[in-house]
């Protein structure tokens, strides 16, 4: 309250702290309102300066709060607890290139919504079969004959594995695609290289051998191939003055691939000093496939071992089928206590070991 000269509050806006509640006198109802008011209780009133600086402070502070109600001459501002969690936005899977054609951005794939269902009821239904081989028939009777229970716990179980299952493979799908789409681009691109030292060798300027290059990579590929839209960009960039080495750089960029990052890099560089064009991209053409010539040899090394792999992940789900479908005395023991207990442990060993196996086999260059 103001009495006289004196204010007799602790905090600028007069605001107390009442049972984990801001509250207000009333002469400071109209000043956190953002109201005109300066009386106070009886004839009691706040000096100019006062009353600005609240006014100034009480908008600020009320900036901060949501939901403001008045109860009994008294203001109680409700204050959220739980701060809202801003979304992360997600990185735009295409952009719009400076002659407004869509460019795509060769780090993120996200799935449409058909193929993200396709995928899920795929896994699911994957994921369903295991765990029922693996935990079906639980809670029989003495005479090893199914329960109510047992019907509950299977629909219950298949349930769980199928949703974790389809969860879990979406993701691992997305990657799939992503280095598919990666290894794809490279060597689409690695061949564009080699379209290009040809043209240039030649004797053609950059804007003739794109030309050229596009002639011949639509003998190679597809109308819709990757590098082929790069090439169609790296055209209509130049035909309206956009510099090649920056639609490069940003070919790069949007790429994510080291070997086109580093290509752009060194040809801008050499662009603007007139530097000799066609060895920079000769020297890069040859790295660049002797990489992939390294690659495909051990690639054609570890094939092999890539499918034993693959074979011992689907054997233990067929070796338990047969078991299940041939021997129901012996497959009961797999619905004890102790039987899905080893289940259990034997999974987890097996999924680790998958896991090892398949990082070791994983070489990258």
């Amino acid at each position: 309250m103001y009495e006289g000269n004196t204010l007799y509050t602790a905090l600028p806006l007069g605001l107390i702290l009442r049972q984990g509640r801001l509250a207000a006198a009333e002469w400071e109802i109209p000043v956190l309102a953002g109201g005109g008011n300066r009386r106070g209780n009886g004839n009691d009133s706040l000096p100019d300066s006062i009353y600005n600086g609240m006014s100034s402070a009480a908008n600020a502070c009320r900036q901060k709060f949501i939901g403001v109600s008045e109860n009994g001459g008294v203001l109680h501002v409700e204050m959220i607890h739980k701060k809202r969690k801003e979304k992360k936005e997600l990185e735009p899977q295409y952009y719009t290139s400076a002659t407004n054609i869509q460019t795509v951005n060769y780090k993120v794939y996200y799935m449409s919504k058909k193929e993200k269902i396709f995928y899920f009821l795929l896994a699911f239904a994957v994921g369903a079969l295991v765990g029922y081989l693996f935990y079906g028939g639980l809670a029989k009777d003495e005479f090893s004959q199914p329960t109510r229970l047992t019907y509950i716990l299977n629909c219950t179980i298949m349930l769980i594995v199928g949703i974790v299952a389809g969860k879990v493979f979406l993701p691992i799908r997305t990657e799939q695609i992503l280095k598919k789409r990666k290894n794809m681009l490279t060597r689409q691109f690695r061949d564009m290289l080699d379209g290009l030292t040809t043209s240039l060798g030649a004797g053609n300027n950059i804007m003739d051998s794109l030309y050229a290059v596009r002639e011949d990579l639509q003998m190679q590929y597809e109308e819709d191939a990757y590098i082929l839209q790069e090439v169609k960009i790296m055209i209509a960039g130049m035909q309206n003055n956009v510099p090649i080495e920056d639609m490069l750089e940003d070919f790069g960029i949007r790429s994510n691939i080291d070997d086109i990052k580093s290509f752009a890099e060194v040809f801008k560089v050499s662009y603007r000093k007139g530097g000799n064009i066609k060895d920079v991209i000769q020297n890069t053409y040859t790295i660049l496939n002797d990489k992939m010539e390294i690659r495909e040899e051990i690639e054609t090394v570890v094939t092999s071992s890539k499918t034993e792999q693959n074979l011992m992940l689907v054997m233990p789900v067929a070796l338990i089928g047969v078991i299940k479908s041939m021997s129901p005395d012996f497959a009961a023991d797999f619905a004890t206590a102790s039987g899905v207990l080893a289940t259990t442990i034997a999974i987890i060993i097996f999924a680790v070991a998958y896991y090892v196996g398949k990082k070791i086999l994983d070489i990258k260059i």
